[in-house]
């Protein structure tokens, strides 16, 4: 018999696909019974989303453009991770695209569903023994495909929690000796997202 935790991935990646599909069939089923407001033009967005990810514990503002069922957002995000605080300038960026498999009807109280593509950088001054100032940014690149679960709260208040997985990038510079390393890997990220619409 094998152990538990080996199904407990495939239950995860499960899991998701038939709330999509749930919702799918829902929206379907209800469609002559709500009144068609679909907003026309773009949605404008912003958002405060706390992230944890390869990079640790990070805080990001957004701003973002929705069209239909396609959105993108842009913002700066800062680390708060142990591991870059004593880093000179933990900041960095997110930037990302959603995909929302069910129409948008400015319905409050209903959730959606989408996919996120999402890509996150943070740069900081490699560490000198001596405290001096190094010239040296040090990087660290993530890219991660998620799923995500929103609900509408209100006319314009949102809220979105989103599972993902992907890969990561970090070059980092040894000032000592002189030598620049590389180091990729696996990585994951949750993120709880509040966003404001302003139309």
């Amino acid at each position: 018999m094998r152990p538990i935790y080996l199904f407990l991935p495939l239950t995860l990646l499960l899991a998701p696909l038939v709330g999509v599909a749930q919702g799918i069939g829902t929206d379907v089923a209800t469609r002559d019974q709500r009144p068609e407001t679909k907003p026309e033009g773009i949605k404008y967005s912003i958002g405060f989303a706390p992230t944890l990810a390869f990079s640790g514990f990070n805080g990001a503002l957004t701003a973002e453009a929705q069209r239909g069922r396609h959105a993108l957002y842009l913002g700066p995000k800062v680390s708060v991770a142990d591991a870059y605080l004593p880093a000179d300038a933990p900041l960095g960026l997110t930037s990302g695209y959603k995909f929302y498999f069910l129409p948008d009807y400015n319905c409050v109280g209903r959730f959606g569903f989408f996919f996120d593509l999402n890509y996150q950088f943070q740069g900081y001054r490699a560490y000198r023994r001596d405290g001096s100032r190094s010239t040296r940014l040090n990087q660290l690149h993530e890219l991660l495909a998620a799923y995500g679960l929103e609900y509408r709260m209100g006319r314009r208040w949102r809220i979105n929690n989103t599972f993902g997985f992907g890969r990561y990038l970090e070059r980092f510079h040894n000032t000592t000796s002189g030598v620049t390393y590389q180091q990729t890997g696996f990585n994951r990220v949750v993120r709880v997202e509040v966003l404001y619409t302003f139309n």
